[in-house]
């Protein structure tokens, strides 16, 4: 995003080009708005970089953070990708987490990196199931809560 905001702020810089040596109000009125436009989309795609998209606002580094025992169970989902009929190749997988509210947040990372991360989860929230099992499945949607401490399927 931040890349993209500075090639954003560069376009309404080329702006200025369009002006005459001698240019009228309504040209100058006119690229002023578009290169005002510009900025204000480079400044918003600044903040979804720097802001909104910032690590420390997720719920699972928020949880992890703060409440480490309301991650009540962690595992490795690998994704798939089917065109046509034909599995597709794919790098990632998905490394989700599941809170004792019943929200679930899903980390989506290289499938080299995906062991480690889990691991690391691990770490950080002892008490958490790890594993997927169907049955767990059935036992986080009847009560969230109640996998904290069950351990590794």
């Amino acid at each position: 995003m931040v890349i993209l905001a500075v090639v954003v702020f560069g376009l309404g810089g080329l702006c200025s080009l369009a002006l005459d040596p001698h240019p009228t109000t309504g040209a100058v009125v006119m690229v002023a708005l578009v290169a005002g436009f510009f900025a204000m989309l480079g400044l918003l795609l600044l903040w979804v970089g720097f802001v909104k998209n910032s690590p420390q606002r997720s719920p699972l580094v928020l949880a992890l953070r703060e409440r480490p025992d309301d991650v009540v169970w962690i595992y490795l989902q690998d994704v798939t990708v089917d065109v046509s009929g034909i599995a597709a190749p794919v790098q990632d997988a998905n490394v989700i987490a599941n809170l004792r509210d019943g929200s679930t947040v899903a980390i989506t990372v290289n499938k080299s990196q995906a062991t480690a991360l889990l691991g690391a989860l691990t770490a950080l929230a002892p008490g958490a199931a790890t594993g997927f099992s169907e049955a767990r499945q059935a036992q986080f949607k009847a009560s969230p809560g109640s996998l904290a401490g069950a351990g590794p399927t």
